[in-house]
């Protein structure tokens, strides 16, 4: 057996030793055996510690994730749904990602699902969806709504109603004479001279509100063309269409087409309608000491501050035509409109026409 000198062992050895450390980079420290190898610092791998461990063969990420090196030595973890934070070590309920729009509330049952209680104004499942003005159904009273292109809205009111969204009543429909009676309301409309039944009608004077003067009701009233008067005396309802203006020096005024009329009378007849027949001349009578007066005899007769006497009454039968089997002068026709000849009216209303003065 061949034996070597010690002294080429050594040599051999010390030889080894430095192809060992030119082999190994990074600062990795050579080791000696059977097989040469390097023991490698942290952060390198390999025969020769010349690999870089990456971080993502650490593992970092969480829940599933999935892991992504970066060329800068960092990394980053792809989240699963319902996970996040750097490592994805977080479960994320559904509300945190909030899902909601626009203010909404939000609900969850810490897995998937979800529920939005969406704020005045917005609606859909996440509450992204504006509400439009219609679909609250603003309008009163039959208003037909309609939206407008900047978010508004516009109510298209029923006869009888105005305002923003048909709150209000107008003309006969306000009438605390009529008191929303509607078939009154159309009747009187029909018995109306045609070229007036379409035209709105407005209130010039309530004695309940604006005073029982009658010099109050002419200066409400006078010049304004003809004029719808309604009284109403207890339960009775009665009254007339001047067809021409109240208004000047005391006078009668001739106005062929005036009417009376009554709704709700003593001897329960159904609503008549009474033309002049005879004294025409006589059909108004104007005079700033009297409230409305029709006829010459007189057929109705407000008096000044009616509400504190019964200086009122109804003459029915000299200038306008009463009904079949009433006659003018029996008290039959003088009590049939307000109940007694004599009267004290509960309330008087005076319209005139739009745009007919």
């Amino acid at each position: 057996m061949l034996r070597l000198p010690a002294s080429f062992v050594a040599l051999l050895f010390v030889i080894a030793k430095i192809l060992a450390e030119d082999v190994c980079e990074n600062n990795g420290t050579p080791l000696t055996g059977t097989h040469q190898k390097c023991d490698c610092p942290t952060g390198f791998k390999g025969f020769d510690c010349s690999e870089k461990v990456t971080v993502c063969e650490g593992n970092p990420c969480r829940n599933s994730a999935v892991c992504v090196d970066k060329d800068d030595g960092t990394f980053t973890c792809k989240c699963q749904p319902n996970y996040e934070g750097i490592l994805c070590e977080k479960k994320v309920r559904p509300c945190n990602l909030q899902p909601c729009k626009n203010k909404g509330n939000c609900s969850d049952d810490g897995v998937k699902c979800f529920k939005c209680e969406c704020p005045d104004g917005f609606k859909g499942f996440d509450c992204s969806k504006k509400v439009l003005p219609c679909e609250v159904s603003p309008c009163q009273n039959g208003g037909v709504c309609s939206n407008e292109e900047d978010g508004s809205f516009k109510c298209t009111c029923t006869t009888g109603y105005t305002g923003l969204v048909c709150t209000r009543k107008e003309t006969l429909f306000a009438s605390t004479v009529l008191e929303g009676n509607s078939e009154w309301t159309d009747q009187l409309q029909q018995w109306l001279p045609s070229q007036l039944q379409e035209t709105k009608m407005k209130l010039c004077y309530r004695a309940s509100d604006n005073g029982w003067a009658s010099s109050t009701f002419h200066q409400f009233c006078d010049n304004k063309g003809p004029t719808v008067v309604l009284v109403k005396v207890g339960k009775y309802v009665f009254g007339g269409y001047a067809a021409a203006a109240w208004g000047g020096s005391a006078r009668y005024i001739k106005a062929d087409t005036s009417f009376i009329f009554s709704f709700s009378n003593r001897d329960d007849l159904a609503p008549f309608k009474s033309p002049v027949y005879q004294n025409n001349a006589n059909a108004m009578y104007t005079n700033n000491g009297y409230g409305p007066t029709f006829g010459g005899g007189h057929d109705i007769h407000i008096a000044n501050n009616a509400n504190g006497g019964t200086s009122s009454y109804t003459n029915f039968g000299h200038t306008y035509k009463p009904p079949s089997d009433y006659k003018y002068t029996t008290n039959a026709a003088k009590r049939l409109l307000a109940g007694s000849y004599n009267f004290t009216p509960s309330d008087v209303e005076v319209y005139y026409f739009a745009n007919s003065k």
